[in-house]
């Protein structure tokens, strides 16, 4: 008997026979008893797709931007519905009632007045008229030694006033731009001055129409404008062209040859305003001042001369732009150098908007 040679080991790995036999079942395994080509087809290379653009917005700029809102007004509903209410009913009780009782009430409310989120209490006509009657009475009581706490209160109701977007408030905030209680024209001046703020803000966001209802507007800022105290000059001139008529601009353009240069802006402001383009030089003068220039070159908001020139800048644009509506033959191609310069400053951003503003409507009159 033969028998069969026994796999040999090869001291590494599987036996030799074994190896073979793997190798024989890997080449019958095609099914045609040949060995298989160990060649394989290179995979396919298939280009790599871009994104269109359309997915591009979509995905970058649309979707976070509907994020990002709905949060936002996501957050503001919670706020809104977080906030506290206010029985309006109590307090105006409290403030009819006089006394320490009334500006307990007043100090209460002072808060919610000055929230954004209380828009209802501001339009509330019962509580405007309940805070302006406040104020008609405590300027026809005499001051208790003439305190400066008793003078700062009726300026802060003024200021809360001020805030009521109800016109009927409007004759006592006249009341007050021409009061004489507290003994001497500097003292007494916060009174004064937040009243006209008071009239110009008014004007502003409910319009000039409504300071023109009331007859007696007119002739208190004209007087207002010749008070022996600059800042309260300087606040009755801006309520005074927003007021405007002939008789307002004939006044505002003897105050530009004021010494005081606020009150030589603001008057500008007002006849620019008031459609008047008499102003125009004086403009020209506050865009090119050194707290301009300073607040140009620097950015700086911190300081109070810069937070004043800010205001001041965006007043006269507005002024001019305001100007242009209503005068579309106005001289202020002047301005085009000034305009273009602030847009590439450090002025702050709503600035730079308004200059761009007044640029566009200068270069669509020209096209015309």
């Amino acid at each position: 008997m033969v028998r069969d040679n026994p796999p040999v080991a090869t001291g590494v790995g599987e036996p030799t026979g074994l190896r073979r036999g793997k190798a024989e079942d890997a080449s019958l395994s095609s099914g045609t008893g040949k060995p298989t080509d160990k060649t394989t087809t290179p995979p396919t290379i298939r280009p790599h797709r871009q994104p269109s653009l359309v997915w591009l917005l979509i995905s970058r700029v649309v979707l976070p931007l509907v994020l990002v809102t709905g949060i936002a007004l996501g957050f503001a509903r919670v706020r809104g519905l977080l906030a506290p209410r206010v029985e309006v009913g109590n307090v105006v009780a409290q403030l009819r009632l006089g006394g320490q009782t009334r500006w307990q009430a007043v100090a209460y409310l002072t808060p919610f007045i000055f929230d954004q989120r209380y828009d209802d209490l501001r339009r509330d006509p019962v509580l405007a008229q309940a805070l302006a009657d406040c104020l008609t009475e405590e300027l026809d009581q005499p001051l208790a030694g003439y305190s400066d706490m008793s003078i700062a209160a009726r300026a802060h109701l003024c200021r809360m006033i001020r805030c009521m977007d109800v016109p009927s408030v409007i004759p006592s905030l006249v009341k007050a731009v021409q009061w004489r209680g507290g003994g001497s024209p500097e003292m007494d001046s916060p009174v004064r001055k937040a009243a006209a703020e008071g009239l110009y803000q008014l004007g502003e966001r409910l319009g000039p129409e409504v300071l023109q209802t009331y007859p007696e507007v007119l002739p208190a800022l004209l007087v207002a404008v010749d008070d022996p105290v600059d800042p309260v000059r300087s606040a009755a001139a801006l309520a005074l062209g927003l007021h405007g008529g002939p008789e307002a601009c004939d006044k505002l353009e003897t105050l530009l040859g004021d010494p005081n240069p606020a009150i030589r802006y603001n008057a500008a402001i007002g006849l620019a305003m008031a459609g008047d383009a008499a102003g125009i030089a004086i403009l020209e003068e506050l865009f090119h001042s050194k707290e301009t220039e300073k607040l140009a070159t620097t950015g700086n908001l911190e300081s109070i001369n810069g937070m004043r020139t800010r205001q001041l800048l965006v007043m006269g644009l507005r002024s001019v732009n305001r100007l242009m509506d209503m005068d579309p033959t106005a001289p202020v191609d002047g301005l085009r150098p000034v305009l273009s310069q602030l847009q590439y400053s450090l002025v702050p951003e709503d600035v730079k908007q308004l200059a761009f503003q007044v640029e566009v409507k200068l270069n669509q009159r020209t096209v015309r």
